[in-house]
């Protein structure tokens, strides 16, 4: 019996084979798994840059509304695709889908494939320290 792996994956022996069995097993190659996770990092840290951004500009008034701004994924592939070329050897076409399938197993983000677009799961760190002191802000001074 031959096994073969898919592209991206690489066979590892059983730790108590004997004889080839138990049968080895595919896994992840480790430069692939570290170019998913850099390709995750950087679309979750271009969304809360661009969240952010919209706070400031006041396209948003309250930090609870983060989830309306959506971006198009084309646009932040390409975003993403112009940083990390130069900063790491990633082929950003094989590794995309799989970046974003684990950003949402995670809840780091949302895929709507509807639209086409991307949703920044959670909020922001700045923006949810911003928040509350709106809330705490407007509960001292009595505004709504």
């Amino acid at each position: 019996m031959t096994i073969t792996c898919e592209d991206g994956f690489m066979l590892k022996p059983h730790l108590l084979s004997l004889n080839g069995y138990p049968l080895p097993q595919c896994e992840p190659a480790p430069e692939r798994a570290r170019q998913i996770d850099i390709t995750l990092t950087e679309v979750v840290k271009m969304l809360q840059q661009q969240v952010t951004k919209a706070w400031r500009e006041r396209s948003i008034e309250v930090v609870a509304d983060f989830r309306s701004v959506q971006f198009k994924e084309a646009d932040v592939k390409n975003n993403v695709k112009q940083k990390i070329e130069s900063i790491a050897k990633v082929d950003l076409d094989a590794v995309w889908g799989e970046a974003l399938r684990k950003g949402e197993a995670e809840g780091k983000l949302i895929r709507d494939s509807m639209s086409k677009s991307l949703i920044l799961a959670s909020t922001p760190n700045k923006l949810a320290i911003t928040g509350w002191v709106q809330v705490t802000l407007s509960a001292l001074l009595g505004l709504d």
